[in-house]
């Protein structure tokens, strides 16, 4: 591919973590991450390209922990 044939209005997001643990959201805008150590977290909402969103979450042994995010 030539650099000539590349369009302005495409894009494309390369992220790198150190870790296992993210999550795409559903159709339905739900998400799911595996689980994860007992901890406390700090949890990034990502929104094209760009953390709208930060949250902190502690994550307990044997419990399910639930975080209702709504990204700008």
């Amino acid at each position: 591919m030539r650099w000539g044939d590349i369009h302005s209005h495409m894009s494309a997001f390369i992220l790198v973590f150190a870790h296992r643990y993210y999550a795409l959201t559903q159709p339905d805008g739900t998400w799911q991450l595996p689980p994860v150590p007992a901890g406390t977290y700090t949890v990034a909402a990502w929104f094209e390209g760009e953390v709208r969103l930060t949250r902190q979450v502690t994550v307990r042994p044997g419990e399910t922990t639930t975080l209702d995010l709504q990204v700008p």
